[in-house]
This record gives structure tokens, sequence and C-alpha cells, in this order.
């Protein structure tokens, strides 16, 4: 797989651990041979999960039902880059102006 997507949720968009397993194990349900859940990462700031895919654009939109139901539109951003790069493109929001980092 030669993608990243990244899904960080920010801040107290999440409102605890609980629900982001929740939703960690819905997305693992929905991955097939393309994609392969990679990890969380929890701080002060918010979460990240880590998806590895041959296809970001393609993976994402398949979520992306789960995610606006699981959390507002605005409580997240979702980024990709390929393995070998340390750049991210952000996907979401569409509007994004500021660079995407992992926190």
């Amino acid at each position: 797989m030669d993608y990243q997507l990244v899904l960080q949720f920010h801040g107290d968009s999440l409102q605890n651990f609980s629900r982001l397993q929740n939703l960690e194990s819905r997305l693992t349900g929905m991955f097939g041979d393309s994609e392969m859940f990679d990890g969380l990462d929890v701080g002060n700031h918010g979460a990240n999960l880590f998806v590895y895919t041959d296809s970001p654009k393609r993976t994402f939109e398949s979520i992306r039902p789960l995610l606006h139901e699981a959390e507002s539109a605005s409580g997240f951003t979702a980024a990709y880059r390929t393995v070998a790069e340390e750049r991210f493109r952000i996907l979401w929001p569409a509007d994004a102006s500021q660079d995407f980092n992992l926190r």
C-alpha cells in the first residue's frame, strides 16, 4: 500500500476514548484488501487514526458517511501522503487553507 491516510480529530470533538475505539472498530470492519488500519494516537489536542491504503481518496469517500454520522463535518481533518513523503495533502475539509501536521 502506497499511501497513509490520517483522520485527525480536533480537541474535544470526540468526547471519550470508548467513542474513538467504536469508530476505529467500525472503520476496520469496512476495510477491504486495499486498506489496513495502522493504529491510533490520542493526545491532549486530539486524536489521529492511521490507515494504509492504495487509494486515499476512494477510501475516504467510502468511510465519509460513517465519519459524518460519528462527528460533525468540522470536527475532523482527513489528509494523506505517500509513504515515502513527509508532506500531507488535505482531503477534508475541502476548503482548508492551513498545512496539515500530525499532533
